[in-house]
């Protein structure tokens, strides 16, 4: 992950990792906050999902009152699903790009393999500037963990306002 310096940003590019990094901080701000299906309350609790949106949010990238689609509570039942519920929702505000392109503040979403060999975007957490990703893993909490470099199990997608030339 290439992270340019602070002489090599244009007052526009500055702006853009002045989000990222506030994203981040929403993000790591939550670290310990239980999980809680369908909630979306710092402090209180967060599914994978609520969790994803809520640091865009905060950063002014995604219209408050913006909900995930509906997912069965039980992950597992995720394989049921239609395999582009998810992901066509986070286009809505989200393009996806290179695995080997992402950046802070990217959203990275993992793979299930669900009924007949389709892969199933159903787990959302967002890149941080060491390569962790946050995400509110089931029935636990909001935690950081390393990111598994491997490009076949997840998506990265990184949000419209913070695409070069995008406002």
């Amino acid at each position: 992950m290439t992270i340019p310096g602070n002489d090599d940003r244009d007052p526009a590019t500055a702006k853009h990792w002045e989000i990222r990094k506030a994203i981040c901080d929403h993000a790591i701000s939550c670290v310990g906050t239980p999980y809680e299906y369908g909630c979306s309350a710092p402090g209180k609790g967060f599914d994978c999902a609520t969790f994803g949106l809520w640091p865009y949010k905060k950063a002014g990238l995604i219209r408050p009152g913006t909900t995930p689609p509906s997912q069965h509570r039980d992950w597992i039942h995720h394989r049921d699903a239609d395999p582009n519920v998810f992901r066509d929702f986070i286009l809505q505000f989200a393009n996806q790009v290179l695995f080997d392109d992402r950046l802070p503040a990217d959203l990275v979403t993992f793979y299930l393999v669900g009924n007949a060999g389709k892969k199933i975007e159903s787990h959302v957490g967002i890149l941080l500037f060491d390569d962790t990703v946050v995400h509110a893993v089931s029935e636990k909490q909001v935690k950081r963990q390393r990111l598994l470099k491997v490009p076949s199990l997840c998506a990265v997608y990184r949000a419209k306002g913070l695409i070069d030339g995008a406002e």
